[in-house]
């Protein structure tokens, strides 16, 4: 295992985790390392798995085998499995414009005042007001029904 790709997640710590046998356990940087060596094919956490937890598991490739890895914080899990904020989201359309849409993405207004919502023609915003309009200047231009000026742009995609 590669022990550049992991960060400190606990006041500097290292930790390690098994979801199986339900342990979780801190380590101070290298001390997983230094205390047991990587040996006979395994890495560090297989080996500290068997020498101080003495769990057999580290030993089956095949079938319920060790599930131990390091522990990272949830902030860093989502980040590593691709989860991104609403927030951040928002502000990745904000920035895009009218023309870099692909085919199949729609445009769906939100008035900030009354929340009524609507999908727009975007191909008839387009012709109106050009391809380099982004959409969070196209936001401000938007009227309500309810007669407040400004909306939220989101995206959506167009069902097959």
């Amino acid at each position: 295992m590669k022990f550049q790709d992991k960060k400190p997640t606990f006041e500097g710590r290292d930790g390690v985790i098994c979801e199986e046998c339900e342990i979780l356990k801190f380590f101070q940087p290298g001390e997983l390392e230094e205390k047991f060596p990587a040996a006979d094919g395994m890495d560090s956490i297989r080996v500290m798995a068997l020498n101080l937890f003495g769990c057999e598991r580290v030993k089956n490739q095949w079938y319920d085998r060790c599930k131990m890895h390091f522990y990272f914080s949830p902030q860093e899990w989502a980040r590593r499995m691709g989860y991104v904020h609403p927030d951040e989201l928002k502000a990745a359309a904000a920035g895009r414009t009218i023309g870099e849409l692909a085919e199949w993405e729609q445009m769906k207004a939100t008035c900030l005042k009354c929340k009524h919502s609507r999908w727009l023609d975007r191909w008839a915003l387009q012709k109106r007001y050009g391809k380099g309009l982004t959409l969070s200047e196209l936001g401000a231009r938007l009227t309500c029904r309810c007669g407040k000026r400004g909306a939220e742009i989101g995206i959506g995609y167009m069902s097959r």
